[in-house]
């Protein structure tokens, strides 16, 4: 795009859809955004890949009171508030499929000629490597369709994490995976240091230290959401010879991982689950109805967000493994993936790896079915159950 010269714009449409996703949230002082735009620039925390900026409290009265202005808009101060608003949803636990997407936001701003230069601190990408036969490839080769390309497209130009103090932040994360390594034998879980392998001790460690989780379950439930009943069975499955106090004993340490989401501040736990997930035909009806119910139980809690996927979207944008990315309290650290094979794991937290799985889950949140209509589709599959 070029640059513009200042003159009169006419920002009704993009003003409207700012107004109509503050009427989703639910009201929304202006202080509110002002601090809440604050505490997301101080922790250099991401929302939908926007790299937050404050907002002061009369930049964005000037913002939402005015149509027509002189200076131009400055599109970083347009996402942000999206991404507050939308952070502010997500806390607040409300319903956002009738809140627009940012590349629906991008396209109304550009329409009115706002946009002049790439916004300062963004990075733009170069083109993907191409497949051929295919229009494009999401990160590791997966081919999209015309529409998920263009949605990985936009959000990858929406920008990368804010660096602030980066070597310091990979240094700690590389300390604390050194730590808690080393303190298999003392650290909570310790009583059942004889049934957690070594791949999965330094994730258990780290889990009661997040802020929030984002998931995806390719071919379970996954353990933080799982039933008593549905834990037991497939880890029966998976160990075939296992004794009955084992048995026990494992059922018993996943449902302790659980407590860190009813604690008084608990992490922010949103599941993309595979529907594949949900009907595997070696599950019991009895136990697939337990684990429905529990979902939908679970769904009632402000901080957890469950959204089902349907198996060909999802296979096509993320690799067919449980992948979590982590986000750590405060700001001492880097966001961190975990991927979970049969006999071992990855902990990943380069900033390439976190920036190409954080776009990966986006457009996965993107192609799902959105909360309300999960706990729907899961209400749905409970009754065909009973």
């Amino acid at each position: 795009m070029t640059n513009k010269s200042p003159k009169s714009f006419d920002i009704t449409p993009v003003i409207s859809l700012l107004k109509h996703n503050m009427g989703v949230t639910g009201p929304v002082s202006y202080s509110t955004l002002e601090r809440v735009s604050g505490r997301l620039e101080q922790e250099g925390v991401r929302v939908a890949g926007v790299a937050v900026e404050r907002l002061p409290s009369s930049s964005t009265h000037e913002l939402l009171a005015s149509t027509r202005r002189v200076k131009a808009l400055r599109w970083e101060c347009v996402a942000s508030l999206w991404a507050v608003l939308r952070e502010i949803g997500l806390e607040r636990r409300r319903d956002l499929s009738r809140m627009e997407t940012l590349m629906e936001l991008r396209r109304r701003f550009d329409a009115v000629g706002q946009d002049a230069v790439e916004p300062a601190g963004w990075q733009r990408h170069g083109a993907e490597h191409r497949t051929p036969g295919v229009l494009g490839a999401a990160p590791g080769g997966v081919a999209l369709n015309t529409d998920e390309h263009e949605a990985l497209t936009a959000l990858r130009d929406l920008g990368t994490l804010r660096r602030g103090d980066r070597a310091g932040q990979h240094a700690a994360m590389r300390r604390l995976l050194e730590v808690v390594r080393e303190r298999r034998h003392s650290d909570w879980w310790r009583e059942y240091g004889d049934i957690v392998p070594d791949w999965f001790g330094p994730y258990l460690s780290l889990e009661p230290m997040l802020e929030r989780l984002r998931i995806y379950a390719p071919r379970r439930v996954p353990g933080l959401l799982q039933s008593p009943l549905y834990a037991r069975h497939v880890i029966a499955g998976d160990h075939p010879s296992i004794g009955a106090d084992e048995l026990a004993r494992r059922v018993e340490l996943r449902m302790l991982r659980q407590r860190v989401l009813r604690r008084p501040e608990p992490p922010i736990c949103w599941a993309l689950i595979n529907r594949q997930a949900l009907q595997d035909p070696d599950l019991p009806a009895p136990v697939l109805r337990d684990q429905v119910k529990h979902l939908i139980t679970m769904t009632s809690y402000r901080n957890i967000v469950v959204q089902l996927v349907e198996p060909g979207k999802a296979d096509r944008i993320l690799a067919t493994e449980p992948t979590i990315l982590m986000r750590f309290a405060g700001a001492s650290y880097t966001d961190m993936v975990y991927l979970e094979r049969d006999d071992h794991a990855g902990y990943l937290y380069e900033a390439d790896d976190i920036e190409r799985f954080s776009l990966r889950l986006e457009l996965l949140t993107l192609s799902a079915l959105d909360p309300g209509n999960s706990v729907k589709a899961l209400l749905g599959l409970l009754d065909w159950l009973s």
